[in-house]
């Protein structure tokens, strides 16, 4: 690197001795190697031009707009000719980080290699500032820049005119100008981004830069044409990564890395055709609600009085087990709840759905329930809204929507295959005990007990022969569970 001039370099030495006291131990440790690397003749001036060029980068950032607005933009890839271009109309509340996917969207990128924004000069004009992807924030390649998942677009460009600079691929340098044209009154229902007008098709991925576009459509490796409807629509989805996907779906494959595990997810998520969910019969309700139909008539609306330990009293312990079919193989007298789990726990899961609750000691029915008793397709559409699911962004949610989308499949849950799959899936997903240790199979059977055992109560599982675990998904058990991930959120 070519030393400075001597002006230059005691104006340096001098601010480089009042910028000194300012580094943290860090930056000084990293000054003391660097010094051992160059030698400190050469050092001083080397270390000092990147300590000035990271204290020294503007910061060109204003404050952020009170009232969101539409902003036109013209955005140009760089050593085109005739040049590819965009215009796009964008969110003025978009971070930069949903600038870049708009950008990938807009010229048929695949995100597949390193990207940084700017304001200034250019792109490498040490009096440009600089706005990071998330890859070089993380391995400390900060260069005096900015995180870009920190800044709206709106600190950036203010007024028609303004620019800010984007280049993706360092290697083929793909180098993207975006210039403010117009600052427009935003609809309340308006896309974060959409795609307004423009010319020639994006380039391909790794095909040597700006120097060897006009070739690729020479030779016919690209389209020449431009087609905005196809360029809208992948803008307007370029922020939306699962589209069409109903929410609890979308927070499940948010947590998905490139996978095994992630395909065989997806595979179930299209397998189990959430997006044309025919509306449910009585008779198709009936099977998943008949047992609550029969309990909520037996507790009445008077309710039934607990024992003094808190039990269902013995008699309806005894009808539940006979008249429910809850185990037709249980050995023992099946009139005291806390020595019969299977009664347990159908009186916990009608609790979690909310068709009984606890008031005083004594086991009551809401009044909405009790309203709806009669009702097969009403009771239906309680039993899918109070489905207990678990904390949004917990592991019992995630397990809780992997269980859903298995049996939605038509795959029968509670098996070997079943939990490994959930413990691939939560291992891959990054979900750590609160030790840092990975989750295993019994984790996967705590965390997917629960919902198994409510599903087992409403017959969404159909029993197999000799009395074991219930396994098998049953028809009305499968529309139940899509229609739950259709509609919950």
């Amino acid at each position: 690197m070519a030393e400075l001039p001597d002006a230059d370099r005691m104006a340096a030495l001098q601010h480089f001795d009042e910028q000194l006291s300012k580094l943290d131990l860090a930056e000084l440790q990293q000054l003391a190697g660097s010094l051992q690397v160059f030698g400190k003749d050469e050092a001083r001036t080397e270390i000092l031009r990147r300590h000035l060029i990271r204290a020294g980068r503007p910061d060109p950032r204003r404050p952020r707009r009170d009232r969101e607005v539409t902003y036109r933009v013209d955005v140009r890839l760089s050593g085109t000719m005739p040049p590819v271009w965009r215009r796009l109309d964008l969110s003025s509340a978009l971070m930069l980080d949903d600038v870049h996917r708009i950008l990938q969207a807009a010229f048929g990128f695949t995100d597949s290699h390193l990207h940084r924004f700017a304001v200034g000069p250019s792109m490498y004009d040490e009096a440009s500032a600089l706005y990071l992807c998330p890859f070089d924030v993380e391995e400390g390649d900060d260069d005096g820049g900015v995180d870009e998942r920190e800044v709206r677009l709106d600190e950036l460009l203010v007024e028609p005119g303004d620019e800010v600079l984007y280049e993706y691929d360092f290697g083929d340098s793909w180098e993207v100008t975006i210039q403010l044209q117009q600052v427009l009154r935003r609809a309340p229902d308006a896309s974060p981004a959409t795609c307004v007008d423009g010319r020639r098709a994006g380039p391909l991925e790794d095909s040597g830069g700006p120097g060897h576009y006009d070739e690729l459509v020479a030779s016919g490796m690209v389209p020449g044409n431009f087609d905005r409807g196809a360029t809208d629509e992948a803008v307007r989805r370029a922020l939306d990564p699962v589209p069409g996907f109903p929410p609890l779906v979308k927070e499940l494959l948010g947590w998905l890395e490139p996978s095994d595990v992630g395909d065989e997810i997806y595979a179930l998520v299209l397998g189990a055709e959430l997006g044309d969910l025919p509306p449910v019969e009585p008779d198709a309700a009936e099977q998943v609600v008949a047992r609550f139909r029969w309990f909520i008539e037996r507790v009445s609306r008077e309710g039934v009085q607990l024992t003094a330990a808190g039990f269902l009293p013995p008699a309806l312990v005894e009808a539940t087990m006979q008249e429910l079919q809850l185990d037709p193989l249980w050995i023992g007298k099946g009139n005291r709840e806390d020595l019969t789990p299977p009664a347990a726990a159908f009186r916990h899961a009608a609790q979690e759905l909310g068709v009984v609750r606890k008031v005083k000691g004594r086991l009551v029915v809401p009044a909405k329930v009790h309203a709806a008793a009669h009702d097969p397709v009403k009771l239906w559409a309680h039993l899918v809204e109070r489905l207990p699911l678990g904390r949004y962004a917990s592991a019992e949610r995630f397990v809780a929507v992997l269980t859903l989308l298995w049996l939605a499949a038509g795959r029968e849950p509670g098996t070997d295959p079943f939990y490994r799959f959930v413990q691939d899936a939560l291992q891959v997903s990054g979900w750590r005990r609160r030790g840092g240790q990975p989750l295993d199979r019994g984790d996967a059977l705590v965390l997917a007990g629960p919902l198994l055992g409510v599903l087992e109560a409403a017959c969404c599982t159909a029993p197999r022969h000799g009395g074991r675990k219930p396994l098998t998904a049953s028809p009305h058990g499968v529309l139940f569970a899509r229609t739950v991930l259709a509609v919950r959120s």
